[in-house]
Parts: C-alpha cells; structure tokens; sequence
C-alpha cells in the first residue's frame, strides 16, 4: 500500500465525520474556536517539517519510492501532507470531546512542570548523543522543548482541565498507533534499527507510540491554549444574604 492510500483510506475517511462535529463542539468560543485547529495545524506543519527532513538526513525512517509520489528535500509528500492531516484529525475530535466536557478557566502556571519537561529535554539530548537512541533522543528533545513552555505558561490550567484534555489525546493515539502499526507491516515505510532502542509498544517501535502521544499532547494543549482566552468564567449563583 503507497503512502497517499494510507492517508486516504486511514486518515481522511475520519476527518471527513468528525470534522463538522467538531466544529460544532468549538462554536461557543467565538472566532478562536474556527481559527484553533488551522491555527494549530500550521504551526505544526512549519514546526514538523525542519526536523522531519533531519529524520531522514539522519537515517533514522523513510519510504520505499515505489510507496510516494515524490520527495520535497527529503521528506515524502505525503508526509507534509500528514503534518497538516493529524492536527486535522485531532483537533476535530477535541471538538467533539467539548461538546461534553467543558475547558474551565484558571489562570496559572506550573515552574514544577516547566521543569520536569526540562528534564526530559536534557535526557534526550543525552540520548540523541547515541545513534542507537538517535529517534527517541530527537523526538524527546523536539517535543519537550514546547511543552516545557507550555506548562510554564499554563501549567496550573493544564492540571484543571486534565480531564478533557486527556480525552482528547487518547482516542486519536490509539487509532494512529493502529495506523502505523498496518503501514510498517505492509512496507509503506520503515524504521531504521541502528537509530531506536528496539523496544515495542502495541506492536510499534516504542519511539513511534510516543511520537504519536506526544504530537498529539503537542497538538491538545496548543489548541487548549489558544482556546483558553475565550473561556467563560462561571457565572456567580451565589444566592443574596439581605
């Protein structure tokens, strides 16, 4: 199966249902809630392709090219494509998880979390130092370095909301997990062993499951954030005491 069929067939088809429910579930936050996901997507896309093109350069995946309709530098095509289509996916199922589950305010950050990814961050540089650690390294490393930043600035509201948040990036990892999972079998594209640890998760190279997690953490809390300005206080209830 070619890259462009994996899409069309595993990645569209659900964007094409969620999408209008989605936008649904983000109506009530105003002209923040149509511009979050193209928002999001854009900066995922400009923020994916430098090292995505670095991935490649390195060794460390790619694609056969009798499975892509051609190559910008060093990436697939179809692998831009996919920077534009996971926010998609993504950010329309987080739609759909807020027509339930309410974003409630809270103006805090977190410098426990900000450090905490820090850490991260230093351990991936330590292992982006090996080549065989050289995928996890650089995925630690290129997703740490946002969050840290991210916590920093809303860390506190990220712990309120922890609930919504978390049922959006779950679902959505799950069924990229399962997508990747077919595309390596069916040779759409491949992991190099010289550049992962060699450990599995659901039948996936580990640094693969986290890509997908953390993308989509990456993806949650950024449209989160944007969205966050635009959240309603709760209306005081508190009856008269006169």
């Amino acid at each position: 199966m070619t890259y462009g069929e994996v899409l069309l067939w595993f990645v569209v088809p659900p964007i094409v249902v969620l999408a209008p429910l989605g936008v649904y579930g983000l109506r009530t936050y105003g002209g923040r809630g149509w511009l979050s996901v193209p928002a999001v997507a854009l900066i995922a896309f400009s923020y994916a392709a430098p090292w995505d093109n670095y991935l490649i350069w390195r060794g460390v995946w790619n694609s056969p090219p009798d499975r892509i309709l051609g190559r910008i530098l060093y990436v697939p095509v179809e692998e831009y494509a996919f920077f534009v289509l996971q926010p998609l996916l993504t950010g329309s199922w987080f739609g759909v998880v807020l027509r339930r589950l309410r974003l409630r305010p809270f103006p805090s950050g977190s410098n426990l979390g900000a450090l905490a990814w820090a850490g991260i961050l230093m351990v991936g540089l330590a292992f982006w130092a090996r080549p065989g650690s050289l995928y996890l390294g650089t995925l630690l490393v290129w997703t740490a370095l946002p969050l840290a930043g991210m916590w920093w600035y809303r860390g506190g509201w990220l712990r309120r909301n922890w609930i919504p948040l978390s049922a959006a990036v779950i679902p959505p990892t799950g069924y990229l997990w399962w997508v990747d999972r077919f595309a390596l079998a069916e040779g759409t594209w491949f992991i190099s062993a010289d550049h992962t640890v060699g450990v599995s998760v659901v039948g996936i190279p580990i640094e693969e499951a986290l890509f997908f997690l953390l993308t989509n953490v990456l993806v949650v809390v950024g449209m989160g954030l944007f969205l966050e300005p635009a959240i309603d206080p709760p209306s005081s209830t508190a009856p008269s005491t006169s």
